[in-house]
């Protein structure tokens, strides 16, 4: 073991030891995979030609291709099922795919909260920078003006940002997690917020609620889709456009063209204005504790977290 502390010893393991341990991790990970997808379509190992890391925040991503026929693979990351109801989710998505919303999902596996989609070929996933062309946004604006005003969207469950608030705190003691220093100071103010928005004008429709870029695919044709309805549910009309400006880094001119296109042409009132704020505290808030859930159970998300929970105290000074 002495030789370890030598340069050479320290080349070796940097240069032959580490490769090898690495290569046979991904030979685990590889079979892994292929077990899934081979119980999930009832294929042979040797019908999948293709796995390829696909990214991913809350769950691990892969593109395979099955006999010919590519996918999007979804293997649910740790402690997801306390935060999401797969039962929904599956619901949710299956009708978002047939109202033409969302991509065929031809497989969801309630219990593991695998899911394989049907890969877009030759798509552009879009960029917090591409979202604001005005060609992009206008047809973003109609997919949610669309989905808003939907009346054969019957979902079944409610996204309340408070009591979702209150379930990541359950979650993060369970985990022994650490909350930000001045958390229940800004807390109270934050919960706060559900009694002002009782005093405004709020809409409910089905919702994404989960506008990252990340989930905007478009295809070949010009056809954007909304894609992982983890989230979805029924929710406050803005909480999507305050999901889709914060997620993507609007400017005000910027949100100003959202509101637009929304409105068809409209400029937004001051109600929605005032809930579009208050949203975006929320969100900032909401996902700052998902960040603290994640690294409680061993992820590194650096300042993303400590970012947003920030944001959220410099939007209250907005109100």
């Amino acid at each position: 073991m002495g030789d370890i502390d030598s340069p050479k010893g320290y080349e070796k393991i940097k240069n032959h030891l580490y490769p090898t341990i690495r290569r046979r991790e991904v030979a685990y990970e590889m079979n892994k995979i292929k077990n899934i997808v081979c119980e999930a379509l009832k294929v042979n190992s040797d019908d999948i030609t293709e796995v390829t890391p696909a990214g991913g925040m809350t769950n691990k991503n892969y593109r395979i291709c099955v006999k010919g026929t590519r996918y999007i693979l979804r293997i649910a990351g740790i402690g997801t099922e306390e935060m999401i109801n797969r039962n929904t989710e599956m619901f949710n998505s299956a009708i978002a795919s047939e109202r033409g919303y969302n991509v065929e999902v031809p497989y969801f596996n309630l219990e593991t909260g695998v899911k394989i989609s049907k890969f877009i070929e030759n798509a552009e996933t879009l960029t917090p920078r591409s979202v604001k062309k005005e060609e992009n946004l206008k047809q973003v604006t109609t997919i949610l003006r669309n989905l808003h005003k939907d009346k054969h969207f019957h979902m079944d469950n409610n996204f309340n940002m408070f009591r979702e608030i209150e379930k990541y705190e359950d979650i993060l003691k369970k985990d022994n997690g650490d909350f930000f220093e001045d958390y229940d100071v800004v807390r109270e103010k934050v919960m706060d917020l559900e009694k002002e928005l009782e005093r405004c004008n709020r809409v409910f429709v089905p919702s994404h609620n989960d506008l990252v870029a990340a989930n905007l695919v478009k295809d070949a044709n010009g056809k954007i889709f909304l894609i992982d309805w983890e989230y979805g549910g029924i929710n406050d009309d803005m909480w999507d456009l305050a999901a889709l400006s914060l997620e993507n880094d609007f400017s005000e001119d910027d949100i100003e063209l959202m509101f637009r296109l929304y409105f068809n042409g409209k400029d937004a009132d001051d109600d929605s204005r005032r809930r579009l704020i208050i949203h975006q505290i929320c969100q900032d808030f909401l996902w700052a504790v998902w960040t603290l859930i994640k690294e409680a159970e061993g992820d590194d998300f650096g300042t993303y977290g400590m970012d947003r929970y920030n944001r959220a105290k410099e939007y209250l000074k907005k109100l």
